[in-house]
């Protein structure tokens, strides 16, 4: 606990929503008050969820879980950009892979014949 006194009342700064970092610094509404900073809990990437939950290298904070933008068809390539049914998440892009001869079935699965329902038709 870091505490200190604010007007004379003992606070703690680093999570004090009202004297957050300081005496004063309130919070913005819809933010928590993490080591001594403002944090959107839904979106920050090094508070995700909850202080001090730091989303790994590469992924973002959507609705406060951790995402793959290049994987996750609920978030590819951005939050909330849902991938229709039949497309996979391929590198941030949602991408059809039931007749797509490069992502056959798959994100990067190339087929050098018709890909039929997402299997390589080898006839």
């Amino acid at each position: 606990m870091d505490a200190g006194t604010c007007n004379g009342i003992s606070v703690d700064i680093t999570t004090d929503p009202w004297n957050c970092g300081r005496c004063g610094n309130a919070c913005p509404f819809g933010t928590m008050c993490c080591n001594g900073n403002c944090a959107n809990l839904i979106t920050s990437r090094k508070h995700c969820g909850i202080c001090g939950h730091a989303c790994a290298k590469g992924s973002i904070c959507c609705n406060s879980s951790c995402r793959n933008p290049n994987t996750s068809v609920f978030d590819c390539g951005r939050c909330g950009n849902t991938c229709p049914v039949g497309s996979n998440c391929c590198g941030g892009t949602c991408t059809e892979v039931f007749s797509n001869q490069r992502n056959c079935g798959g994100c990067g699965v190339i087929c050098p014949n018709p890909c039929v329902l997402g299997i390589c038709n080898y006839d």
